[in-house]
This record gives C-alpha cells, structure tokens and sequence, in this order.
C-alpha cells in the first residue's frame, strides 16, 4: 500500500482530490490531507510517504520550498506538483525540485489519475528491481565480528570499549563515542530447523537491508547478540542541522517521530524481501556510553515480553504510551478513536499512532481480526451516524458533512448516495418520523 499526501491551503482542492482518490482506488492507497505547508511539514517529519501532491503557491511557505524538506527527508519520494501556474518559471523551477510531474488544475480528472498510476507504475518497478541484497556474501567476511556477543560486551563494558571500537576491520563505526545516540532493538521469530549457517547470513540481509533504508541525515551501527536480538545505535549526522532546535543542539523527540517513520518502511521490505516480521523497541530519550548498560538491558527485557506475547510487526516507542497486546481491547481502541474523530483525519497514518502499530500491519492485522478493511468501518461508522442525524435529529446536511469531515455539503450528498442509493433528503422524506 502506497501512502500519498494531498496539499492545498484550499480545502476544497484537497476534499476534491482525497474523494477522486479514494472513490477510484478504494482501498489500495492510504491518503492522508494537510491543508498548508505547515501541517504538511509535520506530517513529512514523522510520516514515511511514498508521493505527494502539492500546490505550488501557498501562503507562509510554497510548494517548491516543502519540496526542499520532502527532499531531505525521504529522497525517494515522488512529487507530483499540481496549480494553477503555467509560467514556465514555475515548472522549470519545479522539475529541479525531482517533481515526477507538473499538472495544472484546469487538467480533468483523468489526466490527473493517469499521471497518478503512472507514478504508482514507476514506484513499482523500482521497488522490483532495486537489488539492496546484492554483495552480501562478499560483505559477511566483514559483519562476523558484529555478530557476536563478545562485540556487545565490549561496548557496554566501558574499560573496553574504546579499544574494541579501535580495532574492528573492515567495517565503518559511525557512531560518535562521545555523543548522545538513541538505541533501537529489533527481533524476529526464527526457524528453529534453519541452519547457523543460514541464521548468520539472515543477520547480514537483515543489517544491510536496514543501512540501505536508514536516510542519509542519520548515522547507524548495528550488530546482533547471541541471542538474536539485532541491535542499532543512531545518531544525527553531523553534517545536517535537519533536526536542531532553536537553541542549536539535537531534538531528539523529532527524531524519535521520523525513526518510527522510516521504521514501518523497513519493515514492510524485510517482510517483503526476506519474509522476516521484524518489530522494534526503542527508547526516545538518548543515551550516552558511560550510562546505557540498563537502559539496553530493560529494552532487552521490552523485546522479551514482546516475543513471549507472540508480537509481531510492532514498533514500541518507550517513551509514548504504551500498546495494548490484547486484541480485543485493541479493536475497541482503534473504534472508538474512529467514533470520536468522524469529521477529523482518519488516515492509517493517524490512527496506527494512536495505536502505536506500523500503519500497514495495522490494515492487515484489523482486517484478519474483524473481517473488514479499517475504511470500511470508517465509511460504515460515518454513514450510520449520518443516517441517525437525518432521521433521529433532523439535523441539517450541512451541519452533517462538517460533522463528518466533508468538506461541503455536496460531497456528503454524493457520499450518501453512493451508499444508499438516495440522497439525504430523499432519505430522510421516506424514512423520517
């Protein structure tokens, strides 16, 4: 599943290209809206997104500066750059920026999907031919001394450490020793008839997969335990001010939100390349050398209980609330939050981090547990309270679709109908008191 941006400071453009969306794809695109630069740039902060759709000339910041952020953040992200300009300064300046298109709004609606698909075409076949395993039998001569406990224990014993870090061949240490970094545990269930052959050459996709898809504004290092538990540290990279705050140093809450970003990408490929679940447990605040030994011991102990309650495709963010493991309270969580939050954004997106799920695991786990796509229970959700307020409340149908997050009472209208098969009035003069 592809997960797409809609961006205008015109609320009618962005309802207008979220419901052509989702009336022509259904459920194969999770769509998320922002209606400014602003919002945009705090979804594109903590959100891994596949293409986005924006305006061009928006107050406060244009869609050639958001391009710049989008850029930084997820590099291999298409732009789609959709106005009303036709100055070729416009889309000189916009082609620079890696925008896989440039439409204008007079464009009709099928020009608009036909350009959409052939991006969603063109994502496809790099994700089939991007070879990210390639060299790795060449390049585990070189990861067998991070495969081993003996490499763990010398970093969280400190009288060894720096000499450990000093003689390790063959393999680049980016973590800065004297700088704060954040620690990420992943586990996976593994065949128990696999080979330790097999087992080791797992470890290395697993580590180079995960380099391959950590963005460059990061440093990483990783390596396993001997009890298979693969192990990251992460810093920021010293060349990029992405993640400063005001007073200069590291926010590290920003960078807990765009870890768990690109963690449900990471995910989603080793599930997909390798067949591997792999969930992670991290902690948001950071940790320094001389002080981690507990703290990476009581991640360890997270990612225990984790493996014991049979979890998998997880992200635990310690440091936010906790997830709920039973499944029926989870299923409850996730409906009431849908209950109250009708006319609000209801992407995946916001509702997996209500939830703290990976956005993906969260649409597939809900639909083997219910038996419905979570949209599906949105639409159903929104249209049984409609009903009840025409028929029950006799409330008016504009009232309705602000209440449902329509944009205007003509999409509610064309909502309704399509699932009814009348319109609200038509329904409330055949079924009203």
């Amino acid at each position: 599943m592809y997960r797409i941006l809609i961006v205008d400071d015109d609320a009618i453009v962005v309802e207008g290209l979220y419901q052509l969306l989702a009336a022509h794809y259904e459920n194969e695109l999770d769509l998320c809206k922002a209606y400014g630069p602003e919002e945009a740039l705090d979804i594109i902060m903590k959100t891994k997104l596949d293409i986005v759709i924006s305006d061009i000339d928006m107050p406060g910041r244009s869609g050639l500066e958001l391009a710049d952020d989008l850029i930084r953040y997820w590099p291999k992200c298409r732009l789609l750059f959709l106005t009303g300009f036709s100055d070729f300064n416009y889309i000189y300046s916009a082609m620079k920026k890696r925008a896989a298109h440039f439409i204008l709004k007079t464009e009709k609606d099928e020009h608009l999907l036909a350009v959409i698909q052939s991006v969603i075409d063109e994502l496809e076949m790099e994700r089939s031919n991007r070879d990210v395993l390639k060299q790795v039998s060449t390049e585990l001569h070189y990861l067998r001394p991070l495969l081993t406990s003996e490499w763990l224990k010398a970093l969280l014993d400190q009288s060894e450490k720096g000499a450990q870090v000093s003689t390790i061949r063959g393999h680049e240490w980016e973590i800065r020793e004297n700088e704060p970094f954040m620690l990420l545990i992943g586990y996976t269930s593994w065949d128990q008839q696999q080979s330790w052959e097999a087992k080791v050459q797992s470890y290395g996709y697993v580590l180079n997969l995960f380099k391959e898809y950590v963005p460059p504004m990061l440093c990483s290092s990783g390596f396993v335990t001997h009890d298979s538990l693969f192990v990251w540290l992460i810093q920021p990279s010293t060349e990029e001010a992405l993640f400063h705050n005001a007073a200069g140093s590291d926010n590290w809450e920003q960078i807990a939100n765009y870890v768990k970003g690109f963690l449900e990408d990471i995910q989603n490929r080793m599930e997909h390349l390798l067949g591997l679940e792999v969930s992670f447990v991290f902690k948001r605040e950071p940790l320094c050398f001389d002080s981690w030994k507990r703290e990476f011991e009581l991640l360890q102990q997270k990612a225990y209980q984790c493996m014991a309650n049979s979890s998998h495709l997880t992200i635990l963010d310690i440091g936010a609330s906790r997830q709920d493991q039973q499944t029926e309270r989870w299923v409850q969580e996730v409906h009431d939050f849908i209950e109250e939050h009708l006319g609000d954004d209801l992407s995946l997106v916001r509702i997996a981090e209500k939830v703290h799920m990976n956005p993906s695991y969260l649409s597939r786990y809900y639909k083997q547990v219910t038996g419905q796509n979570v949209s599906e229970y949105i639409t159903e959700t929104r249209l049984q309270a409609a009903k009840r307020w025409i028929v029950d409340e006799g409330m008016k149908f504009n009232e309705i679709a602000y209440r449902l997050g329509f944009n205007s009472p003509s999409y509610f209208t064309t909502f309704f109908k399509k699932q009814t098969g009348q319109t609200p009035q038509e329904y409330r003069d055949h079924y009203g008191k």
